[in-house]
């Protein structure tokens, strides 16, 4: 509700460029380089109808503040997009690639680079323009004893002075992520060729969304900074078959592990905004073994093939060109994070937005695979309602479901007369065996179908496709 209207003038800067420049060394060595600066100014409002939360350093008071102002709380200053710009933002690349002699089997090739993720500044300036006063919001704790009815849906309360529901830190910059990687390459025989690498990233600076206990005049609010980190490493081993006699293959297996501080869907909340250390541990993104074959095969029949290479051109025309397209994958799942729902009573802003972890027990969260089922995904034992506010549980402990898929494609084109006239036709089948990968795991301890799978990835679908081009 904007008593302005929903008209809004947000406004934003950006501007980047970039040298780059290709070194040949030697007739074996190549080197690639340069540097890219970026710039992503913070969004505006034409208008200054933008606000953020001013807090003392614990939290415990709260006030509005508005753009071009200084905190009354902090004393820190608030420019006109209510975050200070970030112009640091120097990215440097470099690759390589050398091959030891020319007639080596052997090509290495290596890089690094910095990139930067200015994305978040569209997300902080969505909810600073929808807030108290220019609208009217506000985050609300409900149960059974005390329930929420669209008859009274902002209660009021003449204790709280403060109904804005978010907060950015002033000082808040985008992240950065570090990447480097070698590859070698060699060439076993004439038609395989293997590939080995490892691939490497470092974040820096990630997002945080905190939720601070409650002021004494204030409601519940998340307050958005940075400082999060993250690790990935990955090998990867990919052997292929170049395209001869009408085939080719590529097999591809990657064993990875990915680990961070801040990762999830919609940006989660941290459970313990006094120990901001525990949210480390495995990505969301966590995915230890994905094994991959795809391959593309022609039926050797027609001029120049194995079969019925004299055969007339009506049959050729309809047993010629037929194309089959498919891939294999096999992965592991993403871990999930475990989880358990407090009651409106709860003094810690967490409870609100799902944050709360229970206690690790000490058993082992996963089952053995003749004993995980439907009904029980995961070791529920291995979890318990904490006897205080926050639990012991890491984040991202529960080892989420694998995934096996199979898909497969054909295709043929039918020629209709001398005027290049034809019939296409395609048949495309997903998941071709119809195999169940389950998908959706309640974590939440005290919820009724705790341990459960509740999903299923998609089951078989089959497209067909009749192309006439005239």
């Amino acid at each position: 509700v904007n008593p302005q209207g929903n008209g809004l003038y947000l406004r934003n800067r950006s501007w980047s460029l970039y040298v780059m420049d290709n070194w040949r060394v030697r007739s074996n060595m190549t080197v690639n380089y340069g540097v890219r600066y970026e710039y992503a100014g913070p969004s505006f409002e034409k208008y200054d109808r933008l606000v953020s939360l001013d807090a003392t350093q614990d939290f415990s008071e709260l006030a509005q503040v508005f753009p071009d102002q200084t905190g009354p709380l902090s004393g820190r200053y608030f420019p006109r997009s209510l975050v200070r710009a970030d112009r640091n933002n120097i990215a440097p690349r470099v690759g390589l690639a050398w091959k030891p002699t020319n007639g080596s089997p052997f090509v290495f090739r290596l890089g690094y680079g910095i990139s930067y993720n200015p994305g978040s500044y569209s997300s902080i300036v969505g909810q600073l323009v929808n807030q108290p006063p220019f609208a009217v919001t506000q985050d609300l704790a409900t149960d059974r004893a005390d329930p929420l009815t669209i008859l009274n849906g902002f209660p009021e309360n003449p204790e709280l002075t403060i109904l804005n529901t978010f907060g950015v830190d002033p000082g808040f910059k985008p992240s950065y992520a570090q990447q480097w990687n070698l590859d070698i390459q060699t060439q076993i025989s004439r038609l395989l060729v293997l590939n080995a690498s490892y691939t490497g990233s470092k974040g820096t600076g990630l997002d945080i969304v905190r939720a601070p206990n409650r002021g004494g005049n204030a409601g519940y609010f998340t307050y958005h900074t940075n400082g999060g980190s993250s690790i990935y490493h990955g090998m990867s081993l990919q052997l292929s078959r170049r395209f001869s006699r009408g085939f080719n293959l590529t097999n591809s297996y990657t064993l990875s592990k990915a680990i961070d501080s801040a990762s999830g869907s919609g940006a989660p909340v941290a459970q313990n905004d006094a120990a901001l250390d525990a949210e480390r541990s495995l990505s969301s993104q966590d995915q230890r073994h994905n094994f991959q074959t795809n391959f593309s095969y022609e039926l050797p029949v027609g001029q120049n093939r194995r079969f019925l290479a004299t055969a007339s051109p009506r049959l050729l025309n309809i047993l010629s060109g037929w194309t089959f397209n498919g891939n294999l994958t096999i992965a592991s799942g993403n871990p999930l994070n475990p989880g358990y729902a407090s009651s409106s009573g709860s003094t810690s802003s967490a409870a609100l937005y799902n944050a709360l972890r229970p206690d690790a027990t000490g058993e082992e969260v996963s089952l053995p695979g003749g004993e995980r089922s439907v009904q029980r995904f995961f070791n529920t034992a291995a979890f318990s309602i904490p006897a205080g506010e926050f639990g012991s549980a890491g984040r991202n402990i529960i080892p989420g479901p694998g995934s096996s898929t199979i898909n497969l494609s054909v295709r043929k084109g039918f020629r209709l007369d001398d005027n290049n006239r034809r019939v296409d036709l395609s048949w495309q089948v997903q998941n071709l065996l119809n195999h169940p990968n389950w998908s959706g795991v309640s974590t939440t301890v005290n919820a009724l179908n705790y341990g459960q799978v509740t999903g299923v990835r998609a089951m078989r679908s089959m497209r067909f496709d009749l192309r006439v081009r005239f």
